[in-house]
């Protein structure tokens, strides 16, 4: 089984305030860095590399490269 670890990293301008902070332009801003994780992951297709066949889970980490659509106006 292969899984994918998304990591949600700081985004400008945040803080340690990160996980209470329920403003609705963070939020959006949170969901569309998911998002652009999730395309780029998908588009990595890391699962389609050869692995050997006794290993039960193969763990896969996101390689985020930072870009300025994540940015909250």
């Amino acid at each position: 089984m292969h899984v994918m670890r998304l990591i949600a990293p700081r985004l400008p301008d945040e803080d340690h305030t990160k996980d209470m902070d329920f403003n609705t332009a963070r939020i959006a801003a949170r969901w569309s860095a998911g998002l652009e994780d999730t395309r780029c992951a998908i588009a990595g297709g890391a699962w389609l590399e050869p692995v050997d066949g006794t290993q039960g889970l193969v763990p896969h980490d996101l390689q985020r490269v930072p870009t300025s659509a994540t940015a909250v106006p």
